[in-house]
């Protein structure tokens, strides 16, 4: 099943819109005219694509395209794919679709204006990544590249490394639930020094540890001065982990938002974010430290720490001593 929509870019899509064809004059419209007179969103679910040739003829037509398909159906987009139509601002891909499919439409598709690209839960691997590295560095359009959950490891680090080093217009990089380890977070800590565009890093389990979290740290104090989000959740920072980390958070000056959550830091931890927050940080807007093995009192000292701090309007201790209510995210001020 095709589903193609006229609706404005980036809206939602309702629940049942996956299981709704849309009136045939939507089609007529996307096939007929090679310059589409609203921006069109297209998703495509377990669809029979063999017997709809002419729907994905025209695929880049589409400001948005949502894939989630087998592998042959990928393979028949990716054939279909015409790389001289550059309407297509948005991919994002879900199959377990070959590495060698998947690089041929992905590749296609950086040929024009895409702008953000999500590949998740693809099977990628270091060696999918290394297929489709190239086109990712020279992509002059790209502000947001998510490879979550691909099986990725520090073997891949370099690549992303490059990505950031050479793709002046990327904005956020989501690498969540990969394997990159200690050496991983190191690598892309190095890209960090000298970026001077990323607003938006997502690194959460991927395993980094204290030393990887070290090195983001480090990389925060002297680098990323346009970093504003990092989320760091699930990788077992522990206290140490957590007083190098709130060091580098002190010491930038971009920082809204610092997502902590499940990282053991207990009280150790704790208590750096807590005088973090009393050096009145002003920049930091929102901090997530639930599920740390925090115990009462040092959830008090960041609750008191975060109310002196003027620009902070949320704290999240949830899952910590006593902290299993409502009342454990405060929003302040």
């Amino acid at each position: 099943m095709v589903v193609a929509l006229a609706i404005p870019h980036r809206a939602s899509v309702a629940p049942h819109a996956r299981h709704t064809r849309a009136p045939p004059h939507t089609h007529a419209r996307a096939r007929n005219s090679p310059v589409l007179p609203t921006e069109l969103f297209l998703r495509i679910i377990e669809c029979h694509l063999a017997d709809s040739p002419t729907r994905t003829r025209d695929l880049a037509l589409y400001a948005q395209v949502d894939i989630d398909c087998d592998d042959g159906k990928v393979a028949g987009l990716a054939r279909a794919f015409d790389p001289e139509c550059h309407s297509m601002r948005e991919l994002a891909v879900t199959t377990q679709a070959p590495c060698t499919t998947l690089t041929v439409l992905v590749n296609k598709a950086l040929k024009g204006s895409l702008a953000v690209l999500c590949l998740s839960e693809c099977r990628l691997g270091d060696a999918g990544l290394a297929s489709i590295a190239d086109a990712l560095s020279s992509a002059k359009h790209l502000r947001e590249l998510c490879l979550s959950s691909n099986g990725l490891t520090h073997h891949s680090t370099p690549l992303i490394a490059a990505i950031l080093e050479r793709t002046s217009s990327l904005k956020n990089l989501r690498l969540y639930g990969n394997e990159l380890g200690p050496r991983g977070a190191h690598h892309i800590a190095r890209a960090l020094h000298t970026n001077r565009t990323l607003e938006g890093l997502w690194i959460g389990q991927n395993g980094i540890g204290p030393l990887g979290a070290r090195s983001l740290g480090t990389a925060l104090t002297t680098g990323c001065p346009t970093l504003a989000v990092l989320d760091v959740v699930g990788n077992w920072i522990g206290p140490a982990g957590a007083r190098d980390l709130a060091a580098g958070v002190s010491g930038s000056k971009a920082l809204r938002g610092v997502r902590v959550s499940d990282n053991a830091i207990g009280d150790t931890g704790a208590a750096a974010f807590a005088r973090l927050l009393e050096d009145q940080n002003r920049g930091l807007r929102y901090l997530h430290v639930d599920r740390n093995g925090i115990s009462a009192a040092g959830v008090w000292a960041l609750r008191v720490a975060a109310d002196k701090c003027e620009a902070m309007e949320t704290l999240d201790v949830w899952g910590n001593a006593h902290e299993d209510d409502e009342d454990a995210t405060s929003s302040l001020h």
